[in-house]
């Protein structure tokens, strides 16, 4: 076998004592001087986007101190250190901003897509992703010489396996579900957890004291979009895994039908933490037998490598998991993460972060009827918060307002948001408990939490 070292890094993984049985075990499966390495991670300039493992030195949690899959992702998070990896702000201004131009300074509106104040649910959401992350990667040690022999197994293979789930108390997968309104803040939260875990392949160079050349790649992201056939979304897989690891798994998926087979050996052998499937809500779309071909080909991969599924969604992906109970149970299993709109003191601080961006002298005080405003005029759907604040600063810029008027502030937001007034006031009146007819709950469905709703009119009614 050929070896090729990457020399940018030594691994610093605390190593765990090892007794001379198990020294001689790791000896014995391999040849002294070989490398551990798949044969499909090949030369470096053709690994895709792969980077060798830096480690943590660091690790309260003794199940994880010597583990080097758990040492080269993320510590467990605070709250407040969640809370920080999730604010986004737009580029720092010039001193001399306010004496540019007027159409100048308006183009300042067009940052407002990076502004992100995460909510409560987004910090909460962001540590439990994190948790399952670092969980699925306990009994997945590359220091243990039972799963050395695992990993030899492939090299004598040639080709991927599905390593055996390795939690000897046994217990069945599971998966989370990220859910909530179309423009909550989903992506964004993943987008987070991502950059927060870096978006790469880390190819580990040691194990147990010997050269090795092994991926993990951690989160592995697929778009639902597109993907009509179990096929369509078994290829998808396996196109992004390639683009990590600069392999050919896609070709395979032409010449085999068991797509859970191969998909497995391919995220186990690779060493995935976890794998996202986003806007599973467009598979009310299909014909059931195929959206459950497509739940089916998830469960199966998670029950055979214990690799978490997540899936995200608005919420009409609930119509696509509730039509097959058993595998929505097994797709839920860890929990449900509920994104719901903006409200109460968490408007208040998302208006706060828009009006400190304005590009206009004037009073430094957000008036304090906005808040309130805002919502009654959004439904709490930040998606429709960015687009007035972007017409209403962008309007109070070029019309060289200085002191915001309620009767602008409403006019403004009827031009912006007049084409989804239907739906604005569909959604305020289901999330304040108001009956809303059968024909708008459906057609709004994105928006709208059914089991809430009942809630909430029940509530009302009492």
């Amino acid at each position: 076998m050929d070896v090729f070292y990457i020399d940018t890094m030594k691994p610093n993984v605390p190593k765990s004592p090892k007794s001379a049985a198990q020294s001689q075990d790791i000896r014995t499966e391999g040849h002294a001087g070989d490398t551990l390495q798949p044969g499909w991670f090949g030369a470096q300039d053709s690994r895709g986007n792969a980077q060798p493992a830096e480690y943590r030195d660091r690790e309260l949690n003794p199940a994880f101190a010597a583990n080097p899959c758990a040492l080269c992702i993320p510590a467990a998070v605070s709250y407040e250190e969640s809370a920080k990896a999730l604010v986004s702000t737009p580029p720092e201004r010039s001193p001399d901003f306010m004496s540019l131009p007027a159409q100048i300074r308006a183009e300042h509106a067009n940052t407002f897509r990076d502004l992100f104040v995460p909510c409560d649910c987004h910090v909460l959401s962001f540590m439990r992703l994190i948790d399952a992350l670092r969980e699925s990667y306990r009994f997945r040690n590359l220091e243990s010489p039972e799963f050395q022999r695992h990993l030899w197994d492939i090299v004598r293979a040639g080709s991927a396996r599905a390593v055996p789930r390795m939690n000897r108390t046994g217990g069945a997968a599971g998966g989370l579900i990220v859910i909530g309104p179309t423009g909550s803040g989903k992506t964004s939260l993943i987008d987070r957890v991502v950059e927060n875990v870096g978006d790469f392949c880390r190819v580990h160079t040691t194990i147990g004291g010997r050269p090795c050349l092994w991926p993990q790649i951690p989160i592995l992201r697929v778009s639902a979009a597109g993907r009509t056939t179990p096929k369509q979304l078994a290829f998808a897989i396996a196109v992004q895994l390639d683009g990590y690891i600069g392999a050919d798994c896609a070709k395979s998926m032409d010449r085999t039908t068991d797509y859970v087979y191969h998909i497995s050996r391919f995220l186990s052998s690779n060493l995935v933490g976890v794998l996202v499937i986003e806007d599973g809500q467009l598979w009310t779309s299909i014909e059931s037998g195929l959206r459950k071909g497509m739940l089916g080909l998830l469960v199966g991969v998670m029950e055979i490598t214990g690799i978490p599924v997540i899936n995200v969604g608005t919420y009409r992906l609930q119509r696509v998991l509730e039509t097959y109970s058993s595998d929505a149970e097994k797709l839920m299993a860890l929990g449900r993460l509920d994104i719901p709109p903006v409200s109460g003191d968490e408007m208040f601080s998302l208006c706060q972060a828009f009006w400190n961006e304005r590009m206009t002298d004037g009073p430094s005080a957000m008036p304090d009827w906005m808040p309130a405003a805002v919502l009654t005029r959004t439904a709490g759907i930040r998606r429709y918060v960015r687009m007035l604040m972007m017409g209403l600063m962008r309007g109070m810029t070029m019309d060289g307002i200085l002191k915001l008027e309620r009767g602008y502030f409403e006019s403004c937001t009827d031009v912006v948001l007049g084409g989804y007034a239907e739906a604005i006031r569909t959604i305020g009146r289901a999330y304040s408990g108001q009956r809303v007819t059968s024909e708008l709950l459906l057609k709004y469905e994105e928006y709208i939490d059914p089991v809430h709703y009942r809630e909430r009119v029940k509530s009302r009614r009492a």
